[in-house]
């Protein structure tokens, strides 16, 4: 088992046709919070996207608990961000996995 939860190795990603993530290398350990801050456009959502290959990666490798992200993929839950007014608890019940 790897020691990182989430291991990121030189990812690239365009979006829309455009370029919008260039050789991102990240380590994050388990059992710690980790957030990704920064300003709009700054590629936030698209990393998200590209972990989970929502958009198509050009290159690099993304592993989750040691093992290709492709294989534990359909474990993780996504919310997609949108501008709608809903409960907290339905957010939740969304990202919910069973």
């Amino acid at each position: 088992m790897s020691k990182y939860m989430i291991e990121i190795q030189n990812l690239s990603a365009a979006y829309q046709g455009k370029s919008a993530l260039e050789a991102i290398d990240l380590n994050i350990q388990p059992k710690q919070i980790t957030g990704i801050i920064g300003p709009n456009g700054a590629g936030k959502s698209t990393l998200m996207k590209a972990i989970l290959e929502l958009i198509p990666k050009r290159s690099g490798e993304i592993f989750f608990g040691g093992q290709p992200i492709r294989k534990v993929r359909k474990q993780i839950a996504y919310v997609e961000q949108r501008n709608s007014w809903i409960s907290l608890f339905l957010l939740m019940y969304q990202g919910s996995y069973y």
